[in-house]
């Protein structure tokens, strides 16, 4: 239940989705020559010897690459302080329709004269997180009358102070360790997640927050032209484009829960849409969506497709219909290969489930799509061979004690994870294994070990002890079997 005391502070702003798991902070380019870095203090980029360029933008929170590595897409934090600011920002579209939700909320919470403090208004089941720090600017700065005697001075203080989180996603090209061409390609007031371009860079998807703990499938063109449009309502986080870019496969279901619980089980679909033609030209009009398999799925649940054209997605395998008590605690991993009948395969099997981390939801597939890296939220790191079904822990005791960075694939045999060289959390570095999948030996080269600390804090430094030893800190690149 939003408790009105939530809706007058504006605490809207991505709490089921934002901040609850692990981003990719360090994200390689397709041909592996530099990386993109979510430093503590913004956009940077280092080379493959770790080399950390200044920052290039300021808060920006996550990034990918568009195409093959010459564009870099990002999402950049900001606020609004007041509605006129936050008005001229956004599409007339938009602010019309947070002008009816503010009229109708005031309207409605003027009417109500039980405990405030219990006050759960009713269309708040309309609103998206996005929608409810707006609206109390508004109402605050547009349509206040009578509502500061209702709720008291107490409450108004709150209101006074209130701004909105602002999300800016841009395109750009680095050059000399800058983001240069800066584009706007689109403004979100819910946190952007899940950003994926299609191969030939013509199109980014992401998920904006949406009702019931679920979000909304949006695709943009790259070059900026067009509004952002609407691929799928009642989605989960992530998306991905066929190999050939036709195509956007993702999970949703029609019947979101309302609790706004964002580790909520839903009842779904792994479903694609077509969105652009043979060309690579986007539709006029999307088809309708292809339900290719049902689910069970958390807001979370990974989608992916493999360069076979395969899809690789997170599930709980359940029978239905179940008592509450019997249904999974374990998701799993499985492929989908689309066509007339699509079919599901396991990707692990039963005791496999049991030795995998448990951030799970989180995989990241090679770009040969051979191996999938598993992370867990305790710094492991394992690695899957597709084909065979074998594991490969990288970390054993070197594991990082928390995970905070999503691993990355530099090439088809280079991993880039976080681990700890002395094995306690107080000391932690981006490292690139070198992987030989025969012999099952790496080779771990540290990147990070002289980033400076305004990059780091928050990242890599632990709070306990932020400052690793002298002789940790002369600690060389290994080599490990």
């Amino acid at each position: 239940m939003r408790k009105l005391k939530l809706v007058l502070v504006a605490l809207v702003v991505m709490a089921a989705c934002g901040g609850c798991f692990p981003e990719k902070r360090v994200v390689w380019s397709p041909d592996g020559t530099r990386a993109a870095v979510i430093a503590a203090d913004g956009l940077r980029f280092c080379d493959p010897q770790g080399a950390l360029t200044d920052v290039a933008l300021p808060a920006v929170t996550r990034a990918a690459w568009v195409g093959k590595g010459q564009r870099l897409v990002v999402v950049r934090e900001s606020k609004a302080s007041n509605w006129a600011e936050l008005a001229a920002l956004l599409p007339e579209q938009r602010v019309q329709r947070l002008r009816d939700f503010g009229e109708r909320l005031r309207a409605d919470l003027l009417a109500y004269t039980g405990d405030l403090d219990n006050y759960d208004p009713p269309l708040a089941a309309e609103m998206d997180e996005g929608d409810l720090g707006a609206v109390v600017l508004y109402i605050r700065d547009v349509s206040p009358e009578g509502v500061r005697e209702h709720v008291g001075d107490e409450r108004w203080k709150d209101v006074e102070e209130a701004s909105v989180d602002v999300y800016f996603l841009e395109i750009g090209t680095p050059k000399a360790g800058e983001l240069a061409d800066v584009r706007q390609l689109a403004v979100c007031l819910g946190n952007p997640l899940g950003l994926r371009s299609d191969s030939a860079g013509r199109h980014i998807a992401y998920t904006e927050p949406g009702v019931g703990g679920l979000g909304q499938l949006m695709c943009v063109r790259a070059d900026g032209s067009g509004q952002p449009r609407v691929v799928a309502e009642n989605t989960g986080l992530w998306a991905d484009f066929s190999p050939d870019g036709r195509y956007l496969a993702f999970t949703s279901t029609v019947a979101p829960r309302r609790d706004g619980e964002d580790d909520s089980l839903h009842l779904g679909v792994v479903a694609r849409r077509q969105i652009a033609d043979e060309s690579g030209t986007l539709l006029a009009e999307f088809p309708e969506v292809e339900d290719l398999a049902g689910v069970l799925f958390q807001f979370e649940s990974q989608v992916a497709y493999l360069p076979d054209g395969r899809i690789v997605f997170t599930a709980m395998e359940a029978c239905v219909p179940s008592a509450s008590a019997d249904l999974p605690e374990q998701i799993s991993l499985f492929t989908l290969a689309p066509g007339k009948r699509p079919t599901v395969a396991r990707l692990l099997t039963r005791q496999a489930e049991r030795e995998v981390p448990d951030a799970l939801l989180l995989f990241e597939a090679s770009p040969d799509g051979r191996h999938i890296c598993l992370p867990g939220s305790k710094g492991e790191v394992v690695v899957l061979d597709v084909a065979s079904g074998d594991l490969w822990s990288l970390t054993d005791e070197n594991a990082a004690d928390h995970l905070t960075t999503v691993p990355t694939w530099r090439s088809a045999n280079e991993l880039c994870y976080v681990y700890s060289p002395s094995g306690t959390p107080h000391q932690m570095e981006v490292a690139l294994g070198e992987l030989n999948f025969d012999k099952r030996e790496q080779h771990r080269h540290v990147l990070s070990s002289d980033w400076p600390e305004e990059a780091v804090v928050d990242f890599l430094m632990s709070g306990e002890n932020p400052q690793p030893d002298a002789e940790q800190s002369e600690q060389k690149p290994d080599n490990e079997s």
